[in-house]
């Protein structure tokens, strides 16, 4: 990933842009930040259940003053996006995913601009190289419990 765009999504409500780079991320802020809001776009994004977000509706995720849809759009960037393209699930050496809720409370998913299905989103990602069962996510309650020696949460 290179880069997630946020907007009307949970706390953000105008756009805002995040820089990601190659290896280890870590979002750090005081509390009430948007830190935990950051990692739910991505799971949102990256085509996970509601349950994986802790939330029972989509549109529980928009942002209370917001003026559009809520929305996350991330960049890959790398030889592994063109891969993808090669199999059909993008155009060159980056792919772009977007991931929308529409009034109705509906996901929306489109990958490269191409409208895609939750099962097409996921198999772009994946042939792009990302793993899309988010294990890669540590949140703030399991790494502080893991440290602490406590028993992690689920």
């Amino acid at each position: 990933m290179e880069q997630v765009s946020v907007q009307h999504f949970r706390s953000f409500g105008d756009e805002v842009k995040i820089g990601l780079k190659p290896g280890l991320n870590v979002i750090v802020g005081p509390n009430g930040s948007g830190k935990s809001n950051v990692i739910d776009s991505l799971l949102f994004a990256l085509a996970q259940d509601s349950a994986a977000l802790k939330t029972r509706a989509w549109s529980d995720l928009a942002h209370r003053g917001r003026r559009g849809p809520p929305m996350v759009r991330l960049q890959l960037s790398s030889t592994a996006a063109a891969s993808s393209a090669s199999d059909g699930g993008g155009g060159g050496d980056s792919l772009t995913l977007l991931a929308r809720i529409r009034e109705d409370g509906a996901r929306t998913l489109s990958v490269d601009g191409r409208v895609a299905t939750l099962q097409q989103a996921r198999d772009a990602l994946s042939a792009a190289g990302l793993d899309t069962d988010a294990s890669f996510f540590v949140r703030q309650g399991v790494a502080g419990a893991a440290l602490s020696g406590a028993e992690v949460p689920a």
